[in-house]
């Protein structure tokens, strides 16, 4: 990879972090299930994009597909914030259920 695409890829990493900490602040743990769910919703989108072909202003303006090295790059790093989506779903998740747990399955009162 080229320190540029390393540098994309640090930077989107620390923003993903600064939104799972903003999340967690005022949704709790149920936001970084919300986050993780988002994180892998743009993961498959941006697959499907790059896999399936389309009649859009792509084709218009003649433009080709991704050669073969760019295309197994794209897929290692979308490999790798659809494991970090999966990540923060489980984290969520598992904040969710032990808060749950904490007080008892009870519900808060007025």
């Amino acid at each position: 990879m080229s320190a540029f695409a390393n540098a994309a890829t640090s930077a989107l990493l620390v923003a993903l972090a600064g939104a799972a900490i903003l999340v967690v602040a005022i949704l709790g743990p149920f936001g970084l299930v919300l986050l993780g769910l988002l994180t892998l919703v743009v993961c498959v989108r941006l697959q499907l994009v790059e896999l399936v072909p389309s009649w859009g202003s792509r084709v218009d303006a003649g433009e080709t597909r991704a050669r073969p090295a760019e295309r197994a790059a794209l897929a290692g790093q979308l490999r790798f914030y659809r494991r970090c989506g999966l990540l923060l779903l489980a984290a969520g998740l598992a904040g969710t259920a032990f808060g749950k747990w904490r007080r008892g399955g009870q519900r808060r009162s007025g």
